[in-house]
């Protein structure tokens, strides 16, 4: 039976995110959502849009969400006065992946994949996005910017037809994931276990839900361990 998978905050760590590809073992029947900052901060972002367009052209259904890396990326394109703040997000180590010292050099496929990414995927019982939503508006879908960028905002039920919100953005301890996921009033499901951050409590893996059995599927972060056993 085909499965619905959600992952968020890549962050450049391609070898890590095939592996919890095979870990799940995706097939082209099942439904992948990727919650956006799929660059900066790993080594590896070029090769992490490059497996999504190669799982895409080879039939799989990925839909990709847009996060605030990818939003700063674009628009320090337009403002140069934004990519010194684009390279603190470890936008240096995007542009080495890419082997280019501008964005603008990024080849023309990989540009058209980060200004498609969408803002936010409406399901039955889920909301899918990046950050969350500013519920200070009516009309929760209005507001790009927080889809984006918000973090801990209170959630209102009733605005998002008293679905679950799935999101990353936020980089939170497995112990809190878990959680968060036998929580039965909860309307809030964070997935971003901080991929980069192995030397902090909890966190260092890259994970993947089901979004029909809420199973967590756990991958730790390979990328230097695999680039030091290729030395040997």
């Amino acid at each position: 039976m085909p499965k619905r998978w959600a992952i968020s905050d890549i962050h450049g760590c391609s070898r890590t995110f095939k592996a919890l590809l095979e870990r799940i073992e995706l097939t082209p029947s099942d439904e992948l959502f990727l919650l956006g900052d799929y660059i900066n901060k790993g080594p590896r972002s070029k090769g992490v849009i490059k497996h999504i367009l190669k799982l895409q052209v080879a039939g799989y259904k990925v839909r990709c969400l847009k996060g605030n890396h990818e939003d700063v990326m674009l628009r320090s394109l337009k403002d140069p006065l934004l990519l010194p703040f684009f390279k603190r997000q470890g936008g240096g180590k995007t542009l080495k992946s890419f082997k280019v010292n501008s964005m603008a050099d990024i080849e023309p496929e990989y540009m058209e994949f980060f200004k498609s990414l969408e803002y936010y995927i409406e399901l039955e019982k889920y909301i899918l996005v990046h950050a969350g939503f500013n519920f200070i508006k009516k009309d929760v879908f209005k507001d790009k910017h927080a889809m984006m960028w918000s973090r801990h905002d209170k959630i209102i039920p009733e605005r998002i037809g008293h679905r679950k919100i799935v999101h990353g953005h936020t980089p939170t301890s497995l112990k809190n994931i878990k959680a968060g996921l036998k929580a039965k009033k909860n309307f809030e499901i964070i997935i971003d276990n901080g991929c980069m951050y192995q030397s902090t409590a909890g966190q260092g893996n890259l994970v993947a839900l089901d979004l029909d059995s809420l199973k967590l599927t756990v991958q730790p972060n390979i990328e230097f361990a695999i680039l030091e056993s290729t030395k040997m």
